[in-house]
């Protein structure tokens, strides 16, 4: 029985949303009237809406003529923008209501290599708690694949994160060839996060939602790639988006070109 995440029924979907043409503002338009028609009943759909936008969008950064889109980078740009955005909903969240975070909520880190991590309670809820969290979403994608997913695995990356934070090895994933992605999730944060939260603000996804919307494209991607993933590839599927996701939840967003709101 699975026991991370949701598989959402396939039925009655949100229009296609042809917004996403240059100049289209009323196709646009029209699917943002239907998606806030249902968010009073059916929320999960805008987030739905939301990561096949998102999976679309880093499909056609990374897709070639020749060779299509590497599975592997699609879940690392996932992963690493996705637990970024796990942190930048929770800063949103406090500039937005003027108010400070108190106890363990969110801890600020600043380490020998001069720079400034976040910890806490709030962007590990966004990361790992709850079935609409990146990663339940992402593990159970995984199991429904046949992966062998487990919280130990969980736990496992996020004691490596603390163990070396401000290291040089800090945000490199623990993952072996073949399957290694092709970039660090420092690199991905930093050159495609903008437009990926452009892409969810155009859908008008809050910030505190982004996390989860992402996770739905990692749903995406997994349950794409049925014809060729085997258990085992599942698994190596959900490892690449958390040790992507983990340690980019605690990289300062004042290092990157993010929001105002972020910073």
């Amino acid at each position: 029985m699975p026991i991370f995440g949701t598989k959402q029924a396939a039925a009655s979907p949100p229009p296609s949303p042809p917004g996403r043409e240059r100049g289209d503002m009323a196709g646009h338009e029209a699917v943002l009237r239907h998606l806030r028609a249902l968010d009073a009943t059916e929320p999960e759909r805008r987030l739905q809406m939301g990561g096949m936008v998102v999976f679309d969008l880093v499909y056609q950064m990374v897709a070639t003529p020749e060779k299509g889109a590497r599975i592997e980078d699609i879940l690392a740009i996932l992963g690493s923008v996705g637990g970024h955005s796990c942190l930048v909903g929770v800063l949103d969240g406090f500039a937005r209501r003027g108010n400070m975070p108190t106890g363990h909520e969110l801890v600020v880190m600043r380490c020998t290599d001069g720079n400034r991590y976040f910890f806490g309670d709030l962007p590990n809820q966004a990361l790992l708690e709850g079935h609409l969290s990146l990663l339940s979403l992402t593990l159970g994608a995984a199991q429904s694949h046949g992966g062998q997913v487990s919280l130990d695995k969980v736990h496992d990356v996020m004691s490596h994160v603390a163990a070396t934070v401000g290291r040089a090895d800090f945000g490199t994933p623990r993952v072996a060839e073949p399957h290694r992605p092709g970039d660090l999730p420092f690199n991905y944060i930093k050159y495609l996060a903008p437009k990926i939260f452009e892409a969810l603000e155009l859908y008008e996804v809050p910030p505190d939602k982004w996390a989860s919307a992402i996770g739905f494209a990692v749903q995406r991607a997994i349950d794409g790639s049925k014809d060729v993933l085997n258990p085992r590839l599942a698994t190596i599927a959900a490892d690449i988006v958390t040790e992507c996701a983990v340690p980019a939840a605690k990289f300062d967003p004042a290092r990157f070109h993010m929001p105002k709101m972020a910073r």
